[in-house]
């Protein structure tokens, strides 16, 4: 409750992104985050990806951020869970977590539109209980690394209540 009337002063924000992979693979993200205190913002988002063959990961994440005329500069953690296919002939599925660490920055280019810039860096576990034609069935635990980097539009909702100048 003590955050409810901060709300109505906060900063939304939307945001879709897209980008590839250090290691090649298609990335794409949307957002919805919140300003409600100072240098800080918080939201969750979606994210679709190929790193293994085909994942879905809804995700929270939390921003330290810096503004300077139109360019807004943050960095954050994140994290979430991951429903995925594997990427070789079984009939898998598999679930687990993601957690990592962005960069970013924002350029506001019209009224309340920006171009946004993002990399990540982000850690996965997830575990696939397998059928194979040959070997049965199993489960099998995969760990590894990912690193994207996106560009996008985001739009800033806004604000319910203006501030008053004192």
């Amino acid at each position: 409750m003590i955050f409810m009337p901060q709300l109505l002063y906060a900063q939304f924000e939307i945001g879709v992104n897209g980008g590839i992979c250090i290691s090649g693979e298609t990335v794409y993200q949307s957002t919805l985050s919140v300003k409600f205190l100072k240098h800080f913002k918080a939201g969750a988002g979606y994210e679709l990806n190929n790193v293994y063959n085909g994942n879905n990961t809804p995700f929270l994440f939390a921003d330290y951020y810096r503004e300077s005329g139109k360019v807004e500069v943050y960095a954050g953690v994140s994290g979430g869970i991951v429903s995925a296919t594997a990427q070789d002939n079984t009939e898998s599925s598999g679930s687990g977590y993601v957690y990592g660490v962005q960069l970013g920055a924002t350029y506001e280019i019209y009224k309340n539109i920006c171009i946004n810039a993002q990399v990540d860096a982000k850690y996965a576990d997830v575990s696939f209980d397998y059928t194979h034609f040959l070997c049965g069935q199993g489960t099998l635990t995969s760990s590894f690394f990912y690193f994207p980097l996106t560009i996008g539009i985001h739009y800033k909702l806004p604000n319910l209540i203006k501030h008053k100048a004192k």
